[in-house]
């Protein structure tokens, strides 16, 4: 079913490109190829970030915003579900969701819970662009950004109207249909992307499907204001097939573990989420000053069934913020306000049916920060950077359950300060190099502190947990001319108080460690092109009851590139590696259990650029069917994915 599917999507596209153009035609030769390696639209900035624009997105084979960070950028993932919709970035010696904050429009996605991020309500045709800003932020962004900022913003109206349509089928019962509309408008534009998604999934049991829709109005942006109003409604129903053991994983990696529990069909969840979204720029009188607002309200209700533990979880979300920014010739100001209010509503079962209920819970966390940031430069080469920020926040928990470890009525309150300096050196031309320090923080998460959602702890609302603190360097360098770009930086992060679950509690378990480098490279011809990046990370704990050891989850070593070729105009052939050292368990501190195997992970792809309105893509990931964990904890294995392969086809109108 799935080989007819694909191939009548990519005969569709040629009967259509058939019917619309006459018999002959000619190659659009305005067309503009991205290539892999930074460019204007794709451009490292402040200490390695990474830009993408939407030409490098539309020209990419990946189906999912995960497909695109790992393939294109180069960003290890870990998962339990073995998926392209669901994951949580290992990153500058941080591996899990709570230490990296995902942007959607400017403001944080990340859920005040320990949830795993989820992607599948981002279609890839809605983005505009994409950043990948690595180590701290925690001046701007508040909490939650210690490993780095994942930063998406919404598409922006054509100048033109335009409609594509995209689908897509392969192995495994994947398959996805996409559709990307904009209505340009003198006073009023409207963009909609709507996306459908399914897989059964590499493992039994182990299927996933996502439903999207977005549609966004925008004012013109012509006079001294403007605005846009967004709606997105999203549907996801996934299963989890569990973790196997080491002989397990490497012998049946495809096997589900609810068979041997006997609840291979109740492990599932279901996410329904619904977002408005409202931005006002001003642009008054003064051209040196701007000013945005931002807010976005959200809901998101999941439902959970997994092997014996039933529960709903309703998420309610309102924040915003509100920023001013002075632009000069010599100095440069950015200040603002933030706030954002947080309530969830938990219910567990005691069956299926949800009729008797376990344990129910009521938190609410309330948070709001102010920052400001000026740069100045000095002389035409040199800059310097200054920021501070402050962020408190409120967090109440109430709690009725069936035991007194499930019962809890109390709240926490705490204050944190962040501050940051950057010196920075451009000769305007070819070299870039800075030198920066930060004071950063994470506060802890809901489920970090109370106990509901299955997992109670030693203590039911755990108050006396600390927020982490700590310090962070960063000194780099990169060279660009012509066809070359390079570049690397060395960093280190020193965490106080660091959180981590262990004996039934999540706790200020150390002081940790985390001393790296990056190194990156990029070369483009007309023809070809070849990226590399390279990471190296030694995490450790200084202190505690596990002085010395490695952290967890954290590879050694990694390693990505690509190379593109094209051999005519039309057509171009990708290929991408990527390998990371072993790592230890998930909650391994003492480094004793099986390791986490190091892996190779080998893609290839192609573009065809049939007319000036078609386009014909195939990939295949994980070519070499490398068996691979994602994630492993507890002695349970996780595996990836095995060899995918996916053909599709596009048609713009």
């Amino acid at each position: 079913m799935s080989i007819q599917l694909s191939v009548s999507i990519v005969l569709s596209c040629l009967i259509a490109e058939e019917g619309v153009r006459a018999p002959s035609y000619e190659l659009d030769e305005t067309l503009v190829e991205a290539s892999l390696i930074p460019s204007s639209d794709k451009e490292f900035k402040q200490g390695g970030e990474t830009r993408f624009a939407r030409e490098d997105i539309a020209n990419s084979t990946a189906t999912s915003v995960l497909d695109f960070l790992q393939d294109e950028a180069g960003l290890p993932f870990n998962s339990i579900y073995g998926n392209s919709r669901s994951g949580a970035p290992v990153w500058r010696g941080f591996a899990g969701a709570r230490r990296t904050l995902l942007l959607v429009d400017g403001l944080p996605r990340n859920r005040p819970d320990l949830a795993t991020m989820d992607w599948g309500s981002l279609s890839l045709p809605a983005i505009e662009s994409l950043s990948l800003r690595p180590g701290g932020g925690t001046v701007r962004y508040g909490s939650g950004a210690l490993g780095g900022v994942i930063a998406i913003q919404s598409r922006e109206p054509d100048d033109e109207a335009e409609l594509k349509l995209s689908g897509a089928s392969g192995n495994d019962g994947a398959r996805s249909a996409q559709l990307a509309l904009s209505l340009p408008g003198e006073e009023l534009s409207l963009t909609v992307n709507a996306e459908s998604d399914e897989t059964n999934g590499f493992r039994e049991h182990g299927f996933r499907t996502d439903q999207s829709i977005r549609v966004g109005l925008a004012t013109s942006s012509e006079g001294w204001a403007s605005s846009s109003l967004s709606f997105l409604a999203a549907e996801s129903e996934f299963a989890n097939p569990g973790g196997l053991s080491y002989e397990q994983f490497r012998d049946t990696p495809r096997a589900n573990a609810g068979y041997v529990n006997g609840f291979e069909e109740l492990y599932q969840s279901e996410i329904s989420r619904r977002e408005l979204g409202y931005t006002l720029r001003l642009r008054p009188g003064h051209a040196d000053w701007n000013h945005q607002l931002v807010a976005r309200a959200m809901r998101e209700e999941r439902l959970i069934d997994q092997g014996g533990f039933y529960a709903d979880n309703s998420l309610n979300t309102f924040q915003g913020e509100l920023v001013s920014k002075f632009q000069g010739a010599k100095l440069r100001l950015e200040a603002g306000l933030r706030w954002k209010v947080e309530a969830l509503d938990f219910t567990s079962y005691a069956d299926i049916e949800r009729t008797s209920p376990l344990q129910e819970a009521e938190l609410s966390r309330s948070t709001g920060g102010l920052f400001v940031i000026a740069e100045r430069a000095l002389g035409e080469r040199w800059l310097v950077r200054q920021g501070l920020g402050v962020e408190g926040y409120l967090l109440k928990g109430d709690s009725a359950g069936d035991s007194e470890a499930s019962s809890f009525s109390e709240s926490d309150e705490r204050l944190n300060w962040a501050t940051e300096s950057a010196l920075e050196f451009n000769d305007g031309e070819d070299l870039r190099a800075w030198l920066r320090y930060e004071q950063v923080y994470r506060a802890p998460l809901l489920d970090e502190i109370a106990g509901y959602q299955g997992y109670l702890l030693q203590v039911p609302f755990n108050a006396g947990l600390r927020p982490e603190e700590g310090h962070r360097f960063e000194l780099g360098g990169e060279f660009g001319r012509e066809s070359l770009r390079l570049g690397g930086l060395i960093y280190g992060t020193w965490l106080e108080d660091e959180i981590a679950f262990h004996d039934e509690l999540n706790r200020n378990l150390s002081a940790t460690r985390r001393v790296g480098a990056d190194l990156w490279f990029g070369y483009e011809e007309e023809h070809w092109s070849l990226n590399a990046r390279y990471g190296w990370v030694e995490a450790e704990l200084l202190d505690g009851p596990f002085s010395g050891g490695e952290l967890p989850l954290v590879p050694t070593h990694t390693l990505s590139g690509g190379v593109e070729v094209k051999p005519i105009e039309e057509l171009t052939l990708a290929t991408n590696v990527s390998y990371q050292t072993e790592a230890w368990q998930g909650d391994d501190f003492e480094n004793t259990l099986t390791r986490v195997p190091a892996r190779v992970l080998v893609g290839v792809s192609a573009r065809w650029k049939f007319s000036e309105n078609c386009t014909i893509r195939a990939s295949i990931s994980n070519l070499l069917d490398e068996n691979y964990a994602s994630y492993a904890a507890a002695g349970q294995f996780y595996p990836g994915a095995g060899r995918q392969w996916l053909v599709g086809a596009s048609y713009e109108f």
